[in-house]
């Protein structure tokens, strides 16, 4: 599923900005810094009772450019431009030093942008991946496979990710996820409309061709891919429909190791777990049961190769940005213009401090924090937020419409 993502890094930024530390985003490198509201931002030419979005806004809207990387522009994509050219700046002076957390961002940043020796391995580094796959011979193996697959970089049919509990938030519990759709959502499948129906065709006709890096004739190619749609189809049939999602009980469905034998008996789920280092784990609590009530009659009787095919197809999407630029823009082709409107992808460097991101969350954060969030910057958010904590006790204690016992409560929540 596509989500919009703020990073941790530009959330600093706003407490800074609130706080009053960070100069504010400015127009042009050679424009004045404005503090608070902007009034050049707004259109006080709009009458704010017909149209306060306008009467607001439509001074920026009017000087502000989408660019063509994104589906979508607003200040919090500004505030994350910041963080991106201040991140950029640290990586791009940072020594590779070996055995230290700065130094294996180093290292992987400067493996990420180096292009020439991504296009001269083509697909090799995936050939481990790929022998795994090739070795699935039955619904079984598929089953299998499941443990390998997160190791492979791949979603498989369904993974174990560890998250709060629905009863007690406080500890977090062994979910069992999936399925991992290619496209965005059920509804893509789905639905007959000739709009979703020229989305699915982009889709085969893009995995044909990043399947043609693979060794793929045209014809085969082609067949593979259709064979993951309709796989992916029956499973998207088979999943809980989106609009029961919005009752969280529909995710709440703790099943033991001897339950999910019974519902999935192909499945070996001691070794699984036992694969994935949590041999003490006996329960997993299922985001999707009704998939997995399913998914014994999708494999049942299911040609193998229809699964090599699918984990295939897998594997090269989630490998796509990672290998040849070449790859990577077939693989843009269709995430970008197709699904969000977008022309251009974004440039190497940014996709490189993403993948960075990504992977050594805490060490770049350590990074940022050195660079951008001084002693004095954090004593004053100290402060500031302390004096918030100060002023909401305040008016809890003058509140007219609380009970003493409730503000008793509302004091120890505070």
């Amino acid at each position: 599923m596509k989500r919009m993502r703020i990073r941790w890094a530009s959330l600093l930024v706003i407490i800074a900005l609130a706080a009053g530390m960070i100069a504010p985003i400015a127009k042009a490198e050679d424009a004045p810094a404005v503090h608070g509201i902007d009034r050049n931002d707004m259109n006080l030419e709009v009458e704010p009772g017909e149209d306060f979005y306008n009467f607001s806004n439509g001074g920026w809207l009017a000087e502000t450019d989408l660019p063509a990387t994104n589906p979508s522009y607003g200040v919090f994509n500004e505030l994350d431009d910041q963080v991106t050219e201040l991140l950029l700046g640290i990586l791009t002076d940072l020594e590779p030093e070996e055995d230290t957390d700065s130094g294996r961002v180093a290292s992987l940043f400067s493996q990420a942008i180096d292009v020439e020796t991504r296009a001269a391995q083509g697909v090799e580094p995936l050939q481990p991946s790929l022998d795994n796959i090739a070795a699935i011979k039955s619904a079984d193996d598929a089953l299998a496979y499941q443990s390998q697959a997160i190791l492979d970089g791949i979603p498989g049919l369904f993974s174990v990710y560890a998250g709060p509990g629905l009863v007690d938030a406080s500890v977090n519990i062994a979910w069992l996820g999936g399925p991992t759709l290619s496209l965005p959502s059920r509804p893509y499948y789905l639905d007959p409309s000739e709009d979703s129906q020229a989305i699915r065709d982009a889709w085969v006709e893009t995995t044909a061709a990043l399947l043609g890096y693979l060794g793929y004739s045209d014809a085969d190619a082609k067949a593979a891919a259709e064979s993951a749609l309709a796989f992916e189809t029956e499973v998207a049939e088979a999943m809980t429909p989106d609009e029961e999602r919005s009752d969280i009980e529909t995710y709440n469905n703790p099943r033991t190791i001897a339950e999910l034998s019974e519902t999935l008996p192909g499945m070996d789920w001691e070794a699984y777990l036992a694969d994935l280092g949590l041999t003490d784990t006996d329960t997993l609590y299922v985001d999707d049961i009704r998939y997995l009530n399913a998914l014994g009659g999708i494999l049942e009787g299911k040609d193998p190769q229809v699964l090599e095919d699918l984990f295939t197809v897998q594997l090269i999407w989630a490998a796509s940005p990672y290998l040849s630029e070449e790859i990577g823009d077939v693989a843009f082709s269709f995430n970008g213009p197709v699904l969000n409107g977008v022309d251009e992808r974004r440039p190497i460097q940014e996709r490189a401090l993403f993948s960075v991101e990504e992977t050594f969350p805490d060490a770049l954060g350590q990074l940022y924090v050195a660079e951008a969030f001084s002693p004095e910057a954090k004593a004053a958010i100290e402060e500031l937020v302390d004096n918030l904590i100060d002023a909401f006790r305040i008016r809890i204690e003058n509140s007219s419409w609380m009970s003493d016992a409730t503000k008793l409560k509302a004091i120890e929540k505070l």
